[in-house]
Parts: C-alpha cells; structure tokens; sequence
C-alpha cells in the first residue's frame, strides 16, 4: 500500500497499483514559462426540481511562472471577465473587484505554493473604487487570510498533490474532505482519483487522473473497485452520521498532466449538492446546486 497526501485538506492513504507504464510527477516546468488559463464556470441552481437561475462566467489569467535560487516565482494578471444570468449580461460588484486582483507568490522546489501576495488591504482597497454599500457587503463577507489560504490550497490541491510520487496506469488513491455548509456543520465527503490513461494534449504527453467524490460511499464502490462490505477500509462510514441537515455532496472530472513538468493542459469537473431549506413554518423546498468548470490552457 502506498501513501499520498493529495492537498492540505485530503489524506490519502490506499492505492492499489493494477497495470501499466510508470511515471514520476517531477515540477520541472520550463524557465521562464508563460501560458494563459481560460476558465468557465457554470453554475445552476434549482428549487423544488425547477431551474432558478443559471450563471455563466468566463475568466482569463496570464501566469508567467520564472525560477528562482529558493525554487520558482508565480505572477498571475487577470486578461477578461465575462458573466451572464440566465443568458443575459450582468456584473457582480464584488466578483468582479476580486477577479480583477493581479497576484505574485513564491513555490519552493518541490512546486508547493507557500506565499501568495495581492491581497492586502482588500477592504481599505474597496472603499475608494466601490460604492459604500457594496464595500460594506464585502467587508462582511471577504477576509483576506482566507482568499490567501484558498489561493494556496487550491494551486496545492491541483498542482502540487502528485509531485515526487511514482504511480503506474490503473493506481487508485482514496480520502477524505470537507465541505462546510450553511448552518455551520462540516460536511465529510470522501474522494478517489484513479491513474486512468494516458493522452495526447497539445503535442504534450500527459497523464489523465479522473476524480469522484461523494457524501455517499456506497457511490464510490465501483469507481474503486470495492464491495459496499470493503468500503469501511478506506472511509470513515459514520462521519456524516451526526448533521442536523440532510445535504449530499457528489462530483466527478479528468485532468491531463504532463508529468515532466507537473503543468496541468486540461481539466473539467462537475460538482452536485443537494440540500433542504425551511421557509414559512413547515413548509420545505430543496435545493440542488450544479457547478460545472472548465479549465483550458495556452502555453507559450
């Protein structure tokens, strides 16, 4: 059995090495590198099996990535923001002041992001370029350690989490997440990502690693292989025992990695969560939110 740590907030700890060609995960990207990332993100919300409101956003980055004598630097500058509301243009103040934040931060040798700088004085920030009662709305719902901690865990969890490990075509790894919800619980999901193939992407050859995670585990069993009586083995099957709420969480996606270099070339994923709402009394209506993003990159 192997042992992997995917991210600051999963721990993996099984893997079964079924077949195929060896890789190794090395951060040995080009000096300097410079690519630009397109996202697209979609994300529906639905009340009661009826579809409320459907947002569309598009965002591109220029990264330029540049090696250092401690390990690499990362500037990132945002090139274009795009949103619609159920086809329609619109602009959120507060999206579109903290999409528009161009970042610098340090990744020591082994492509582990350790420091993000942009960010201070957010708020001060917002109270010269926004009205007042949109920066009063985002001094109550942005802090800025936290958009530093999410800048790192998520370069950590997408970038970072195969780095100097050696894994075979059919690897499976399993762990743990959370999510927190609303009313202030945690939410556990569990997750597995499975060495699935290899690709062609830009005349690159990469590794693609497909994920599913589920607050369910019964949902992972045949992704992993396993009978819903082996299941114990890699999940803690009481974890979401306790929640007040009833709400599941499930997802999946692929991403392409150049193993050589640890760049990711392509990546999508789509993540449901279901969840119910008291308003009026008794009276309940459920909540099921789709997000869906895309990843695409242009590298120079």
């Amino acid at each position: 059995m192997k042992k992997l740590i995917l991210s600051a907030f999963l721990f993996f700890a099984h893997a079964a090495t079924l077949f195929g060609q060896t890789f190794t995960f090395v951060f040995n990207p080009p000096n300097p590198v410079s690519f630009v990332e397109r996202q697209k993100i979609v994300k529906i919300k639905y009340e009661n099996g009826k579809k409320i409101t459907e947002d569309e956003i598009s965002l591109a980055k220029a990264i330029t990535i540049c090696k250092t004598k401690r390990g690499y630097s990362i500037e990132e500058k945002p090139i274009s923001i795009n949103s619609k509301r159920n086809g329609v243009p619109f602009t959120n103040p507060i999206f579109m002041f903290l999409s528009n934040i161009s970042t610098k931060g340090t990744i020591d040798s082994s492509g582990r992001l350790k420091s993000v700088s942009g960010y201070e004085g957010l708020i001060r920030r917002a109270r010269r370029t926004l009205p007042p009662d949109v920066a009063d709305a985002m001094a109550l719902s942005v802090d800025e350690d936290a958009m530093i901690k999410k800048a790192v865990a998520d370069w950590n969890a997408r970038v970072a989490e195969f780095i100097g490990q050696t894994v075979k075509i059919g690897d499976i790894f399993t762990g743990e997440g959370k999510f927190p919800i609303p009313n202030g619980e945690t939410l556990t999901f569990f997750s597995a990502v499975k060495i699935a193939d290899t690709t062609r992407r830009d005349g690159i050859l990469c590794v693609k690693l497909k994920f599913k995670n589920s607050s369910v585990p019964d949902s992972l069993a045949a992704f992993i292989g396993a009978s819903p009586s082996e299941l114990s083995k890699y999940f803690d099957l009481n974890a979401n025992k306790n929640l007040s709420e009833p709400i599941s969480l499930d997802g999946e996606g692929e991403r392409l990695v150049d193993p050589k270099t640890s760049l990711i070339y392509y990546e999508k994923s789509k993540r449901t969560i279901n969840m119910a709402s008291e308003i009026m009394g008794d009276e309940e209506k459920k909540i099921k939110t789709v997000e869906i993003k895309e990843f695409t990159y242009e590298y120079k």
